[in-house]
């Protein structure tokens, strides 16, 4: 009993993360340099910016060997973080050019996110070169962007079983100890000797 309590244990207190991204602000067709988009966060969410890609006009691959793409996210006190993101061939590098403390970067890095410190609006500002604003996005249009909080929970699927497990081990241990205790019982009986009563 003990042995099979002791194995539903760890599996109650397995668990498991679910994400999922929830769309707080969207626009669409935004024409250079309007490439700007504000939303509401509190304190502790974490925010997510998204875009097209940069695609070479009338084709879906990257102009030449690279692109370069920046973000501005703008806090409510009006700090700044940058991001700087190269958009390769068949990857995505991104890097933080600096934060003034809107938003608390975790590495490594998944994407232009970061968890909000302050509660009110953040704004996000997606920019480039000029001259290369119409190489990397037909006419200067983006066709998307989005502000995104992205939800993490922490699932526990079989915690339902923890109190059956601790059960089954309190169990186990008080019948060891009761078997224990009436095994030296039994024991004791049987060393001890009749006395004779002849003897005096």
């Amino acid at each position: 009993m003990i042995l099979v309590g002791v194995m539903v244990l760890p599996m109650s207190l397995t668990s498991s993360q679910e994400t999922r991204n929830e769309l707080v602000a969207e626009r669409e067709f935004l024409v250079f340099p309007d490439w700007v988009i504000s939303a509401h966060f509190n304190k502790g969410q974490k925010l997510l910016v998204f875009f097209s890609d940069p695609t070479r006009p009338g084709e879906d691959t990257i102009p030449d060997d690279s692109a370069i793409i920046f973000v501005n996210v703008t806090d409510p006190n009006g700090g700044v973080t940058r991001f700087n993101l190269t958009f390769l061939k068949t990857t995505v590098e991104l890097s933080v050019m600096s934060n003034d403390g809107g938003l608390l970067i975790e590495e490594p890095l998944a994407g232009v996110v970061g968890v909000a410190q302050y509660d009110g609006e953040y704004t996000a500002q997606v920019y480039t070169w000029v001259g290369l604003v119409g190489f990397y996005y037909r006419d200067g249009t983006m066709r998307r962007l989005d502000l995104v909080e992205v939800i993490e929970k922490i699932n526990h699927p079989y915690l339902v079983a923890l109190p059956v497990g601790a059960s089954l081990v309190a169990v186990g241990v008080v019948l060891v100890i009761l078997g224990a205790r009436s095994r030296k019982r039994r024991s004791r009986l049987g060393r001890a000797r009749p006395r004779d009563r002849t003897e005096r």
